[in-house]
């Protein structure tokens, strides 16, 4: 079993090795512990989004005296729509919902410090959810 295990352990640092070449640390040390991953229960707002490779993101809002208070997100697809949705997560925090709806792809890859751009998809996934979320919150308070 010794030789499994470590067998097991020189592939996963392969792979991260791999991974950290084309994402760089913070990218592959966000999509191994994202912070704001989870199914919020009766949030103010929420959205779903996929993308043109099937991947999902469904993000929760708490918006609570104008601001948003809370946010996760759930994420099915490839470790790029992790990482994205948890920074659009962190970007939302604290903001208005107009400015949170004002958060741009750019945005979401600034703060990861880059992307590769066939991966740019993915922000752009993160924050269209963002928007179509406070205009759920939106459409809940008319």
């Amino acid at each position: 079993m010794r030789d499994f295990d470590r067998l097991a352990e020189e592939l996963q640092a392969a792979c991260d090795a791999d991974a950290v070449a084309v994402f760089g640390e913070a990218v592959v040390a966000r999509w191994k512990a994202p912070g704001h991953m989870g199914v919020m229960f009766d949030p103010s707002a929420t959205a779903t989004v996929a993308g043109a490779c099937d991947d999902t993101i469904t993000l929760f809002l708490r918006i609570e005296d104008g601001r948003i208070s809370e946010a996760s997100f759930t994420a099915d697809g490839c470790a790029a729509s992790v990482v994205c949705a948890d920074a659009a997560v962190e970007l939302a925090l604290g903001k208005t919902p107009d400015q949170a709806a004002a958060m741009q792809a750019g945005d979401i890859i600034t703060l990861l410090g880059g992307l590769p751009r066939d991966k740019h998809k993915s922000a752009r996934i993160a924050a269209k959810a963002v928007r179509l979320a406070v205009e759920d919150h939106r459409l809940r308070r008319a």
